[in-house]
């Protein structure tokens, strides 16, 4: 198939075709990894950056553990109505009120 624009180009029709089925296909393992996530109780909420948290209970009510993509371990937390931009450091405080001051 030949486009006239500029001098037309050719189009591989078949090419563009595979690399169609190759986009679809990609994005149905997205989105079945997503699920899988999802379905194991954590919250993608940022697929650009890569944000994971996790619920937990502190202090009675529930909270979300923090993770970024990149980040080698779980560091941060905030409340649910905090998101990324109110993230806290996992300090012994969070882990002795976390714990309710009892080890597990």
């Amino acid at each position: 198939m030949r486009i006239h624009t500029q001098g037309g180009i050719q189009i591989d029709i078949a090419a563009v075709a595979q690399a169609k089925t190759g986009k679809d296909q990609a994005l149905e393992r997205l989105k079945q990894f997503l699920t899988e996530i999802e379905n194991s109780g954590c919250l993608v909420k940022d697929l650009e950056m890569g944000l994971v948290d996790f619920p937990t209970v502190l202090d009675g009510s529930e909270v979300y553990l923090c993770w970024k993509l990149g980040e080698k371990h779980i560091g941060f937390w905030h409340r649910t109505d905090e998101g990324y931009q109110g993230r806290k450091s996992i300090d012994r405080d969070f882990l002795d009120r976390h714990r309710g001051g009892r080890p597990h």
